[in-house]
């Protein structure tokens, strides 16, 4: 039961995350990001709870697929969470560059991966 709210949960977090860059997404199978002409920064919907929700929900379904399915597979899939890290880090350096001040402001604000259970005092 756990395995299946954890995998569908993060499945919600994946495609609310996709839905909400709208534009500014782009499939990329490099290890990299690639910002276009016009790219804006995302911090409402769940880019206000995580910085990166896609990345959140990919962790969060693939504990929920080791709970559920007790296969190679899955280990497989769940693996791939320390690359996944690396690339959100590539991200971060290239949307700092192109965002400065405001993409600092937005970090000290939103989490990386992990929502905060508790508010920051600001």
């Amino acid at each position: 039961m756990l395995g299946s709210l954890l995998y569908f949960a993060g499945l919600v977090f994946v495609l609310w995350g996709r839905l909400m860059l709208g534009k500014n997404y782009f499939v990329s199978s490099g290890i990299g990001a690639q910002l276009f002409e016009g790219h804006q920064l995302i911090t409402s919907g769940p880019y206000a709870i995580v910085r990166h929700p896609m990345y959140f929900g990919l962790f969060i379904m693939a504990l929920g697929s080791l709970l559920l399915y007790h296969t190679w597979t899955t280990l497989f899939f769940a693996s791939f969470v320390p690359l996944t890290v690396l690339r959100a880090r590539r991200e971060e350096l290239l949307l700092a560059e192109e965002f400065g001040t405001e993409w600092q402001e937005y970090c000290k604000r939103v989490p990386q991966f992990f929502p905060r259970v508790w508010r920051k005092k600001t």
